[in-house]
């Protein structure tokens, strides 16, 4: 019988597929360093590794086969929530498109939190693609070696790839043999940024709401216990408007803040258009009717001092620009610049100031006003500074300053300082203005604290740049304007008190230790809608879960809702505040916050959108 060729082919096909498949061989990926065998300055070369409390070093007698290994250790003293990250970043290479996988041997010793590998895909901009840490998988306590692995599928269009090994809290580890490799057989699409609704914003108006009008939809209203239901409702006080001069609605704010000299207002997300109507109008209330006449943003506080002295003179937006960070560049905060100038013209002093230990804008002014005070001083070594600003600011949050440089800097900044409080009567006398050398004094004294903050893991450098803010703080409240009242404008993460637990101490847990009974402090969350990340773009915030924070809040029957806890007292029925809940920081990222501890009171503000930037 003739077979014809045709079939042949057919019938070819058949049998092949039926034959199993047969695994692709897994491609090397190309990363530095992976033994950990060449070192320099006392860290592996190609790799970040830096954390306060933490040690990263060459082991050559615990390795297997006599090899020298990674070794990971800290002091009892750090605790069990620190976190010590050896990471580096490298190109999506032959991973694109494919998973990807880093293995690994671990060994612990007395590890009280765990040792893991990690991988990390990163998008063009936003959240990252993909992630894992182990998670539960990591080895604890003490164990001898085992090999581990970690896998993230790494789409085409992702902007870079993050692997490391850490080590959380107390103990030592030891790592070994790391493999980077992809699999080619696994093909991965191509990451799809995600479609994001915002609803449209009522229009601005200076009338006040209605009840009816602030009521949120039955349908919107998430579930709780009925007890928690009648105890918020019981409690809210709504804001009528995000606009009106009308402040009315406000007036129970006036027995809370009796006595408080600083109004910390906090938001949840900086990309929230209605957080900032919101401060601008509470801004006004307490400056026009509490005597409250500084305003201080979580930003750089020689820059927003420079900035303040040019309101007036330079357009409301130019001074936007020179004193905020980008986040807060919006229309809806320029509407408080606005103010700032109308004020200042009318003789109604509002003065801007900023707090933070980081330059928030390209304005060149703080160098400027430091080095003309120390040349004033005639400090032999003024001429140094331009070099070490171009130093510090090599810092990028994927690379730290290395150790022996950001300690160097630390230095130079802290005996700037100290020759300008040595010389203070000699720059006075060359004619300097008493309230700008000490401003040149702080920032120079902040520089320092960020030259540590720069050298630093993200942890470390986060909780390091706290402290300096509330330091800069006390400075503006005890020393630049001593006296006067203040409203402070920044993250919920730096207002307030109590961070979830392990996480580092907030600038607000320092405020709070220095001068509680002098502070009222104001978290702002959101329920859902539409916001942006700090680089601008858009995210969804999905409806609140059952049983949550923003559940109860949905249920104080309006959408601008304010709730005071510093007169509550603890009871069966408000213990959605006096005990730990789930409390969205960006309205996504769930955390675990006793609300009565961490801030005075909140407003909550039903469905969001994001800020018209300038």
């Amino acid at each position: 019988m003739k077979i014809s060729l045709k079939l042949l082919l057919v019938l070819l096909c058949i049998w092949i597929e039926g034959l199993p498949a047969v695994a692709a061989t897994p491609v090397p990926v190309a990363a530095a360093n992976l033994a950990f065998d060449k070192w320099d300055n006392g860290a592996p070369v190609g790799w970040v590794a830096n954390a306060p409390g933490f040690k990263a070093s060459s082991d050559c007698a615990a390795g297997p086969a006599g090899r020298c290994v990674l070794r990971l250790e800290s002091s009892a003293a750090t605790g069990r929530g620190a976190l010590f990250p050896v990471a580096q970043r490298i190109g999506l290479g032959d991973a694109a498109g494919h998973q990807l996988t880093l293995s690994g041997l671990i060994r612990t010793n007395e590890a009280a939190g765990r040792a893991a590998l990690w991988l990390r895909a990163d998008a063009q901009s936003g959240p990252s693609l993909a992630f894992d840490n182990m998670a539960k998988r990591a080895p604890t306590g003490t164990t001898g070696w085992n090999r581990f692995s970690v896998s993230i599928p790494v789409p085409r269009n992702a902007a870079g790839i993050v692997l490391g090994v850490m080590l959380i809290g107390p103990g030592t580890a030891w790592f070994d043999e790391l493999q980077l490799t992809a699999d080619p057989s696994v093909d991965v699409a191509d990451a799809v940024a995600p479609t994001v609704t915002v609803t449209a914003r009522p229009a601005p108006s200076q009338a006040l709401l209605s009840d009816a009008a602030l009521r949120i939809a039955p349908a919107d209203i998430a579930d709780v216990s009925a007890a928690w239901r009648a105890d918020v409702a019981s409690r809210v006080h709504p804001i009528r408007s995000l606009y009106s001069d009308d402040f009315s609605d406000l007036q129970f704010l006036k027995p809370l803040l009796a006595g408080k000299r600083v109004v910390q207002l906090g938001e949840s997300g900086h990309g929230v258009g209605e957080f900032s109507l919101a401060k601008v109008r509470l801004i006004k209330f307490l400056h026009q009717q509490m005597g409250y006449d500084v305003v201080a943003f979580e930003s750089s506080l020689p820059q927003c001092y420079l900035a303040n002295q040019a309101i007036g003179q330079v357009v409301p937006i130019e001074v936007m620009h020179r004193c905020l960070f980008g986040v807060w560049r919006s229309s809806e905060a320029l509407a408080l610049f606005d103010y700032l100038d109308v004020t200042r013209k009318s003789g109604k002093r509002l003065t801007l100031a900023g707090f933070d230990t980081q330059d928030s804008s390209n304005s060149d002014g703080a160098p400027a006003l430091l080095t003309r005070m120390l040349e004033l001083a005639g400090w032999a070594r003024a001429a140094e500074l331009p070099l070490n600003e171009i130093a510090l600011f090599k810092h990028t949050p994927a690379v730290p300053l290395a150790p022996e440089l950001a300690a160097r800097l630390a230095a130079f900044y802290n005996d700037a300082a100290a020759e300008l409080v040595k010389q203070r009567a000699r720059v006075l006398k060359a004619g300097a203005v008493p309230e700008q050398l000490e401003v040149a004094i702080q920032s120079a004294t902040s520089r320092a604290r960020l030259a540590g903050q720069f050298g630093a893991a993200f942890a470390a450098g986060s909780a390091l740049r706290d402290l300096g803010m509330a330091d800069n703080l006390d400075f503006l409240l005890d020393r630049l304007y001593p006296g006067r009242k203040v409203i402070v404008w920044a993250h919920n993460a730096h207002v307030t008190y109590q961070r979830p637990t392990n996480a580092t101490q907030s600038m607000g847990a320092f405020v709070a230790q220095r001068r509680k009974a002098e502070v009222y402090t104001i978290g702002l969350f959101m329920g859902r809608g539409a916001a942006t990340l700090n680089n601008r773009v858009k995210y969804q915030i999905a409806a609140p879960a059952a049983g949550t924070f923003d559940a109860v809040m949905t249920n104080a029957g309006a959408r601008y809702a304010f709730v005071d806890f510093s007169t509550a007292m603890p009871a069966a029925e408000t213990d959605w505040m006096f005990a730990p809940i789930v409390m969205r920081e960006w309205g996504t990222n769930a955390t675990t916050v006793t609300p009565a501890s961490a801030y005075d009171g909140v407003l909550f503000i039903d469905t969001v959108t994001p800020p018209d930037y300038l």
